[in-house]
C-alpha cells in the first residue's frame, strides 16, 4: 500500500469525492494512487493539511 492509498483510506473519503476538496482530477488522484506518477511530500502535506490529517500516518 503506497502513501496515496493510504491517504485515501484515512480520509476515509473516494478519489470522486476527494478530487474537488483538494483541486485536482480523479484521473491524477489514481495516477498517484498506481505508482503511474509520483506525489511530492510537499503536495501530499497540502493535501494533509486540507483534510486535517497527520502526514504521518501515509507512510
Amino acid at each position: 500500500m503506497n502513501e496515496i492509498e493510504k491517504f485515501i483510506l484515512i480520509s476515509k473519503k473516494k478519489a470522486k469525492e476527494l478530487a474537488p476538496i483538494l483541486k485536482t482530477t480523479e484521473a491524477r488522484i489514481s495516477e498517484y494512487k498506481t505508482g503511474k506518477r509520483g506525489i511530492s511530500v510537499k503536495k501530499l502535506r497540502e493535501w494533509c493539511e486540507i483534510l486535517n490529517i497527520e502526514i504521518r500516518d501515509c507512510f
